[in-house]
């Protein structure tokens, strides 16, 4: 479950590198497969299923999981 979070945080990271100006290092088609990436994993995890995810965390003391979701949670301009 929060492998799917841990592994969009690591595209978003992924994409900001590869459209960095004069550091970039992927063409377009390799731009374009990232967000596409990204969006798939966004759209199975909506707000809701995001949020009830970080509060299931909390109750289960899953550190990790919890710092992940909260991330993904705060990256959206939600309120955990």
């Amino acid at each position: 479950m929060s492998s799917d979070i841990a592994r969009l945080a690591t595209l978003r990271t992924t994409l900001a590198e590869m459209e960095r100006p004069g550091l970039g290092f992927a063409n377009d088609q390799a731009i374009a497969g990232t967000r596409s990436a990204i969006r798939m994993i966004e759209q199975a995890w909506p707000d809701e299923r995001l949020q009830a995810a970080h509060a299931a965390a909390i109750g289960q003391g899953e550190m990790a999981e919890r710092d992940a979701l909260l991330a993904e949670i705060e990256h959206r301009g939600l309120h955990g």
